[in-house]
């Protein structure tokens, strides 16, 4: 019977051996997992450490970037308009190189022109010779050249000259008709008058010499 317990409790004792050491093999085995658990919970943290800090930067780096494009943007906007600005001063310098052109098109032509054109000589013509203009006939200027019409002469005849008379403020002065010459009368001729009545006669001839020119000049004054 002491055998049998002895045998029985060996068995026991083996048995509880064997559950104790599987339990420490399980126990570290649950210590190595435990490691390596807190071994990748450790990564976990450094990477997710990094994950935010590439987060922060990647959004550090989209601020700079999106600052970085808006200058751009404005600096292309710029040299747009500059660029628009310089097309429209070539378009403006090409137009005018095209007037310029034209302009020298045109003035080749007229020189052209004027060289095959024959330069006319300029013609001298005498004028005819004037001849004295009487009172009947007055010759006709021709028709065929286009002149000065000559001035007629007048003769003396035509206007008698005035003198100033006397006793008158007038410049002009009409001249004293001449005595007609009577012929000699046939009577026998008279006998000389003293020299006071020869005075007398003389001064009468004068007063009516004068009045007939004043007659005159009253005439040609109306």
């Amino acid at each position: 019977m002491s055998d049998n317990l002895s045998f029985g409790s060996d068995q026991n004792f083996t048995i509880v051996k064997a559950v104790v050491d599987a339990g420490k093999e399980t126990i570290e085995i649950g210590e190595k997992i435990l490691e390596q658990v807190q071994g990748e919970l450790g990564d976990l943290l450094i990477f997710q450490q990094e994950h935010d800090n590439c987060f922060s930067d990647l959004v550090k780096i989209s601020k700079t970037m999106e600052g970085k494009q808006q200058d751009l943007t404005s600096k292309g906007l710029n040299l747009w308009g500059g660029e628009g600005e310089y097309f429209k001063t070539q378009e403006e310098v090409s137009n005018m190189k095209m007037q310029l052109n034209q302009k020298q098109q045109q003035l080749a032509i007229r020189k052209m022109n004027i060289q095959k054109s024959p330069t006319p000589k300029p013609t001298t013509r005498k004028p005819p010779a004037s001849k004295p203009v009487t009172r009947s006939s007055v010759s006709p200027a021709p028709t065929s050249a286009i002149q000065t019409p000559a001035t007629p002469r007048m003769s003396k005849s035509m206007f008698p000259t005035l003198s100033t008379p006397k006793h008158t403020k007038s410049i002009l002065k009409a001249t004293t008709p001449k005595r007609k010459r009577h012929a000699p009368s046939q009577s026998p001729p008279s006998k000389k008058l003293p020299a006071k009545e020869r005075e007398a006669m003389d001064k009468t001839m004068d007063t009516d010499n004068d009045n007939d020119a004043d007659d005159s000049f009253n005439f040609w004054n109306d």
